[in-house]
């Protein structure tokens, strides 16, 4: 009769709730059955290191670029750059290397150019594209016979920019899973949380990474980069669905019920929140360059597998697992920070005066704002091999500018 009386007083966003957590096995099933096929997915995604093929059709760069790939063929560079190195061996190098499979031809003379201070510099061009897998092999055949001599190698490879963005991106998000760790105990009420919390951040980053094998071909900077932006964006669903689970379990002794009352409390604050970010992604997809279309679209897509997986899955384990929650529930570890309120309520006119001086100053140093658009220009934190590469390069030799002009043919 009690529940009875329960269920005629409910909402339509406790009765859906309710539902959820009534179906949170075959929940679990469909989750399963989900993750099975984005782990095979995953790794079929076909993805493109090509930033130009992202450009609009009609912008000049773009059509150029497409006369030049129908007309000529597309050849693949790199420049190699040998310390310590008399100008023989130099010369006798740059046969070998011009003798190696891929290799269409080799640029080495005796000008400051390409020999200087004991250093040589060998323009490498290949008879192929550079996401050929033979233009990796081709360069890892240099690296190996330049071995007794300190080498430097910088590429256009965009195979070569792939890998190594990959293996960037899998440290990154090593660091990343492990602050996010460190943050949720700092902010969780009970340690079995955590377990929690990554079961449902790997869902969610699954199901992402794994349906972006139904687009097609997406850029290889938004594969690499989506999970770790889809994370920050969406992790603090899951805190405010298990703070208000927490709390409606202070004041409701049956556990069932406090976790369909704070569901439907979670669905409606949690969407009501998505939505400004969803609309700043939308946006995104409206850039001319596409490549603000694909991400844009990507963490749209992750922004609501995140919150599939907050408001299906994690009620179902967190009602599963109510009694490990229970017992490993830990103090707040949260600090108190009333005394800031207290001061802001107390001195208000001098935070506004204060923030009437910083916002003129804001706009002022914004417009100073130096912006680099090239990768050469921008500094590294931890440099990558192939950035170290063309530092060093262009250090040591005189940096050049290619430039391709395109006139009609007819009249040679």
């Amino acid at each position: 009769m009690d529940n009875n009386r329960i269920s005629l007083k409910r909402g339509k966003m406790e009765t859906l709730a309710a539902a959820i957590i009534k179906s949170r096995y075959v929940i679990f099933v469909v989750f399963a059955i989900m993750a099975f096929f984005c782990s095979f997915t995953v790794g079929k995604v076909k993805t493109n290191s090509d930033l130009t093929a992202f450009l609009p059709s009609d912008s000049e760069t773009k059509q150029g670029l497409s006369i030049m790939e129908d007309e000529f063929d597309s050849f693949s560079s790199c420049q190699v750059m040998l310390e310590g190195i008399s100008f023989e061996d130099a010369q006798n190098l740059s046969t070998e290397i011009s003798k190696i499979k891929n290799v269409a031809a080799v640029q080495f003379d005796d000008t400051s150019s390409h020999y200087k201070d004991r250093s040589a510099m060998f323009s490498v061009t290949f008879d192929t594209a550079g996401s050929d897998p033979g233009v990796e092999k081709a360069i890892n055949r240099i690296e190996k016979i330049s071995k007794p001599y300190k080498t430097y190698i910088s590429t256009d490879s965009t195979g070569n920019y792939s890998k190594k963005l990959s293996d960037e991106m899998g440290f990154v998000i090593a660091v990343a899973v492990l602050v996010i760790l460190a943050v949720l105990l700092f902010t969780s009420r009970s340690y079995f949380e955590l377990i929690i919390f990554a079961a449902v951040f790997l869902s969610a980053g699954l199901m992402n990474m794994g349906t972006n094998y139904l687009l097609g071909t997406i850029s290889s900077i938004t594969n690499s980069v989506a999970v770790i932006l889809q994370l920050a964006l969406a992790i603090d669903y899951a805190i405010i669905f298990m703070h208000r689970y927490a709390d409606e379990s202070s004041r409701e002794p049956d556990k069932k019920e406090a976790l369909i009352r704070a569901l439907s409390k979670s669905i409606v604050e949690i969407s009501s929140s998505s939505l400004t970010t969803i609309a700043g992604l939308a946006a995104l997809t409206m850039m001319r360059f596409r490549l603000g279309y694909d991400l844009g679209f990507v963490l749209m897509k992750g922004i609501v597998c995140s919150m599939l997986t907050v408001f299906l899955l994690m009620p179902g384990l967190v009602y599963v697992f109510a009694k490990p929650i229970e017992k490993t529930t830990h103090r707040n570890f949260v600090p108190k920070i009333n005394f800031w309120g207290k001061l802001l309520a107390k001195k208000i006119p001098v935070f506004l005066i204060i923030f009437a001086l910083i916002v003129p100053a804001s706009v002022f140093l914004s417009s100073k704002a130096d912006f680099a658009f090239s990768g050469e220009k921008v500094t590294d934190i931890i440099s990558s091999d192939s950035r170290t590469a063309m530092h060093k390069i262009n250090d040591t030799f005189d940096p050049d500018t290619s430039m391709v002009v395109l006139v009609p043919g007819g009249d040679y």
